[in-house]
């Protein structure tokens, strides 16, 4: 997905917390509204109709993450997914307040962030406040540990159905590049990797 969108997602991540918190489910939603920077705000906002449609288009990826709790680019289970479909339908990007007064030749990528509004069918509205890119380096937070980077990685690779054993592999060895003699294990190791796609 694209960074762009990172933002939104993160957002729609809090609101979908808040949403369960309340014992509610997505069908309890009226409306996904993304309020962004300028930038994100002119990413792909239809449903896509390819992998590559999908990897650009905020209000999919948004989607996806609210019903999902992670983005699906898949062809076979995201993009056809008749449910996010029609939270597409109910999403809406706009510009966040914060930005309007911005020139026209300034840049707003570094500010990579979205407040996510969710109307809910009973007129209740959770907000995510300001959220930005998980580890996000143009705003110095702090990087991810190996833990983290392992845990997503692990949670990425299931996703596709690749075998946990040559994952495991995989990443042992990436987590020790700094004193791998020899890459050509790990070279082989992806390319026998066997993943639904």
């Amino acid at each position: 997905t694209c960074y762009w969108a990172q933002g939104a997602i993160n957002g729609v991540l809090k609101v979908r917390e808040q949403l369960h918190a309340l014992g509610l489910q997505t069908d309890s939603v009226q409306s996904l509204k993304i309020e962004t920077f300028p930038e994100a705000s002119h990413l792909y906002q239809n449903h896509p109709r390819t992998t590559e449609e999908a990897q650009y288009s905020i209000a999919f990826a948004s989607a996806s993450a609210l019903l999902k709790g992670f983005v699906d680019v898949s062809e076979e289970q995201g993009i056809t997914d008749v449910n996010v479909k029609a939270m597409v339908a109910k999403t809406t990007v706009s510009i966040h307040a914060s930005f309007t007064e911005q020139k026209e030749h300034e840049t707003s990528v570094h500010d990579n962030c979205a407040n996510i509004l969710l109307e809910l069918k009973d007129g209740r509205v959770l907000s995510s406040g300001m959220s930005h890119v998980e580890w996000d380096k143009f705003r110095n937070m702090k990087e991810p540990t190996n833990n983290e980077l392992k845990s997503k990685f692990m949670f990425l690779s299931n996703l596709v159905g690749a075998e946990t054993c040559d994952v495991e592999e995989i990443s042992r060895i990436c987590m020790n590049m700094d004193t791998c003699k020899d890459s050509s294990v790990l070279e082989r190791l992806v390319a026998e990797l066997k993943v639904r796609v």
